[in-house]
């Protein structure tokens, strides 16, 4: 791990919003905005960029501009979102302008487009858009375990005339271990010169160890979460990436004052929602099931062992 290198994007009120429909305190997110400020984390994901539908979420499934005036965020800290290609006919420019102001109008610094493979020609044209009007863009891969090396390979070689300013890959199922990740990575380096980013889940207790080893293996952008806060089993935790960064430096980076944030809002918070590793979302990753599913199960607490285990098989056929 090498800080001159490393960035730090925390995403807890985006990912974390799957277990409170993106509901959270404005005082919470202040305070975190605050202290996360004045620590090494080189972006903060603030939540989804989307038009709204039918459904009742929080403000942060949204983010939108009035909403993010509204907020208290410390001017060094660098803000972003996240789109997702699904949500949104990206070859409509009329949906475009409507959801995105021009960066110098915005508190957003970085938008992230999350998206299939399948998917990529969608992505380079909202990012191309996006970049045109100030913003710095990444391209999240998502479900990369559900293809084999050499599918990853192939799929690579589309991205020479990509402009970004990072890729990322995600193991959206929790079930990659250190050495495919590390063989993902080396993939990455060597089809692009864009950075490359990881992001990690904790569904077969591996997200730790697996993004130490992208680091390690060149990766240059990791999400952590604080707490571990998010979908399924969740994430690796950001204070988890602090204490190594510390550990690597051999100085003190002053998590005091983060520490007591979770110790007084986000572990409570935790008990209550119930994310982190489990035996359910470990036996899902590996037979290659979304955690979302495995979240919906367990969010029935009348079942038993048995049945849960059950209804986590019924989601293969």
């Amino acid at each position: 791990m090498n800080k001159n290198t490393l960035n730090i994007i925390d995403c807890t009120f985006r990912d974390g919003g799957y277990y409170t429909d993106w509901f959270f305190e404005k005082n919470l997110v202040e305070k975190t905005l605050k202290v996360l400020s004045k620590l090494p984390i080189d972006v903060v994901e603030i939540g989804f960029r989307q038009f709204k539908g039918e459904k009742n979420y929080g403000e942060y499934a949204y983010s939108t501009e009035k909403f993010l005036n509204s907020l208290a965020i410390p001017g060094n800290l660098k803000i972003a979102v996240m789109v997702e290609t699904s949500h949104l006919n990206l070859f409509d420019e009329t949906k475009q302008r409507k959801l995105f102001v021009s960066k110098v109008q915005s508190h957003i610094a970085m938008i992230r487009v999350c998206a299939y493979f399948k998917d990529f020609e969608k992505a380079k044209f909202i990012c191309g858009y996006l970049k045109e009007i100030g913003y710095a863009t990444t391209i999240n891969i998502i479900h990369i375990s559900k293809h084999s090396l050499s599918e990853i390979k192939e799929k690579m070689k589309h991205l020479k005339d990509f402009d970004l300013d990072v890729i990322y890959f995600a193991d959206t199922f929790g079930n990659l271990v250190p050495e495919t990740v590390k063989k993902i990575a080396e993939i990455f380096k060597n089809h692009t010169d864009i950075p490359i980013g990881f992001h990690s889940h904790e569904n077969r207790g591996l997200a730790l160890a697996n993004v130490l080893c992208a680091i390690d293996s060149g990766v240059e952008w990791v999400d952590g979460t604080l707490s571990g806060m998010g979908r399924g089993a969740g994430n690796v935790s950001t204070e988890a990436l602090l204490i190594e960064m510390m550990k690597l430096i051999n100085k003190d980076i002053g998590i005091s004052e983060l520490l007591e944030l979770l110790q007084c809002y986000f572990y409570p918070l935790r008990e209550e929602c119930g994310w982190g590793y489990t035996s359910y979302a470990h036996y899902a990753s590996v037979k290659n099931i979304h955690p979302f599913l495995v979240q919906k199960i367990l969010k029935n607490k009348n079942l038993k062992p048995k049945e849960i285990f059950m209804g986590i098989d019924e989601c293969l056929s």
